[in-house]
């Protein structure tokens, strides 16, 4: 008899450990299907959706983070253009990178190369946000912790409340914010608000708004959009570098492409088209030092990064 509740009582903490197991962002086929809007007293306020996609991974500071690019539209009021409208189709959103040993997720904008803390989910009941979460404008109190069975999995969905809040707030495990995926958390003050419509894993999808706030808003499966994926990966190699470094391509540029260096001081140094999957980039006189690149085409911008000469 000894025996049997010995068994039963193993299997009861391996299910229960199983259970409890930290789930990360994916890191391929995962779409966002989000939107946003921004008040102003003086315009009227402007609004946005969008569709952020993973579309391969980088290394930055030695570390793997995934590329993450959007398409959709900005609605501006016609204050701000004569037409009142105008769109990204295939652009760079930025990086996050998982650290699924201390269950935290870290961000890097596309317009900045500061790492930033996006999400922690080794909060409790009672704690307050970290004040260098990204999106974190005032104090966020953890006021409860559930599960919400998605995609076959239990997660773990952070509550979180706010002086400040006039809409439920929450983080999930493997997904991120109900707001969206790295969106401002709500904060009435401010006049923002974001709404996560649904999420879709390849070509699984929930969804979080059955009403979008746009008509013909759909949510996204990774199928749609993989076909017009511009590289899989982008890789520069050795970094830092003394005379050369290589740019890695999975295929040739099927458009005009432009690789752009620029000094500390936001100089550009040097502009070169790129023609080939492999392309050899010569330090020339350049002095030591922490430059950024970017990769260019049509006239936007599709990949950053940082490279160091010495």
């Amino acid at each position: 008899m000894a025996k049997i509740y010995l068994v039963l009582l193993t299997g009861f903490l391996f299910f229960q450990n199983l259970a409890a197991q930290y789930i990360p962002i994916p890191d391929s086929g995962a779409v966002w299907r989000q939107n946003s809007w921004a008040g102003n007293s003086l315009d009227g306020g402007t609004a946005t959706y969008r569709q952020i996609f993973e579309e391969g991974d980088t290394i930055i500071n030695g570390l793997k983070y995934i590329r993450l690019f959007q398409t959709g539209y900005d609605y501006v009021n016609e204050i701000h253009s004569p037409n009142g409208t105008f769109g990204f189709t295939h652009e760079l959103y930025g990086f996050f990178r998982n650290d699924t040993i201390n269950k935290k997720v870290f961000f890097i904008n596309a317009q900045d190369t500061t790492v930033l803390l996006l999400y922690d989910f080794n909060l409790n009941v009672g704690d307050t946000i970290p004040s260098d979460w990204y999106g974190a404008f005032d104090v966020s109190i953890v006021y409860g912790i559930d599960t919400v069975e998605l995609f076959g999995l239990s997660r773990r969905r952070f509550h979180l409340s706010s002086q400040y809040s006039f809409q439920p707030m929450a983080i999930i495990e493997g997904i991120g914010s109900v707001s969206g995926f790295a969106a401002s958390l709500i904060t009435a003050t401010m006049g923002i608000s974001g709404q996560l419509e649904c999420f879709s894993v390849k070509d699984s999808a929930y969804t979080f708004s059955p009403e979008p706030i746009y008509s013909g808003s759909t949510c996204w499966p990774y199928s749609a959009i993989e076909n017009n994926l511009v590289y899989a990966q982008k890789i520069i190699s050795p970094n830092p570098f003394t005379t050369s470094f290589t740019l890695q391509l999975s295929s040739p540029p099927n458009t005009q492409t432009y690789f752009q260096l620029y000094d500390a001081l936001g100089r550009q140094v040097k502009r070169e088209e790129i023609t080939s999957a492999s392309t050899t980039i010569n330090r020339n006189n350049l002095p030591n030092g922490v430059y950024f690149w970017q990769l260019q085409q049509a006239n936007k911008i599709v990949e950053r990064g940082k490279v160091v000469m010495d």
